[in-house]
């Protein structure tokens, strides 16, 4: 992608080979292509939607296949899979799908939106793990709260649980469990099991055990309750 197109380079010689002008208001692409066969989508924020172009077998040539405007990636990316192209717009601020084929509309939902992190695996499967801005960032790593979330779900012992970020001066933060537990555990206990199951730059270093995690009506945790907890200064006596 250029300010105002999308090329395609021999990658032997750097020879622009063709040329697709796709322009945004403010001269920017900054979502890579995504191919599937000989089928390329390209998109730009601001408005200005994407489309796919046909590439021909030796990839020297193009033809414009279709265009939409309700897709316009903005800064973020796209997932293609399996002949359907799955994103969120700018403009719209949903998470839609496109037929690859046709550019049709496919659906289109708010329960998704701009900054959710989402992946497709090797088989097939299309998950959306976390927000962009839940992550939590240790020595450089970045750790989703809900892979956490999900390992310590899975022990006996515990009935709900919500991870966040923890301010560390070593490690910038660290992961940080709110356990709602079903039986008596020990904190030392869950962390061991998370550990057995996820990277060690993954590892959950606080628990805490409360009464409920905070939720929102439809379901999602709300961590900017359980980080606020946190803040709450200590009470003293006097």
């Amino acid at each position: 992608m250029t300010a105002k197109s999308v090329v395609g380079i021999e990658p032997a010689t750097g020879k622009v080979l063709w040329t697709h002008v796709h322009e945004t208001k403010y001269d920017i692409h900054a979502v890579t292509p995504a191919a599937e066969g000989n089928v390329l989508y390209y998109t730009g924020g601001y408005g200005s939607g994407g489309g796919a172009l046909d590439v021909s077998e030796d990839g020297t040539s193009v033809k414009p296949k279709w265009s939409d405007s309700n897709l316009d990636c903005q800064h973020h990316g796209v997932i293609v899979l399996d002949g359907y192209v799955y994103g969120t717009g700018h403009e719209n601020n949903k998470l839609m799908c496109l037929e690859l084929a046709t550019g049709k509309l496919m659906w289109i939902t708010d329960e998704v939106t701009q900054g959710d992190i989402a992946y497709a695996d090797e088989d097939g499967y299309f998950y959306v793990v976390d927000r962009l801005k839940e992550l939590i960032k240790y020595k450089g790593y970045q750790v989703a709260p809900a892979e956490l979330e999900a390992v310590l779900l899975a022990h006996p012992a515990v009935a709900d649980v919500g991870v966040v970020r923890y301010p560390d001066d070593d490690a910038g933060e660290i992961p940080k469990a709110f356990v709602v537990a079903r039986a008596p555990v020990e904190a030392d206990e869950l962390m061991a099991w998370v550990a057995e199951r996820v990277a060690p730059y993954k590892k959950v270093r606080m628990v805490e055990f409360i009464d409920v995690i905070p939720k929102s009506p439809s379901g999602k945790i709300l961590r900017r309750e359980l980080i606020a907890r946190d803040r709450q200064p200590t009470p003293v006596l006097v």
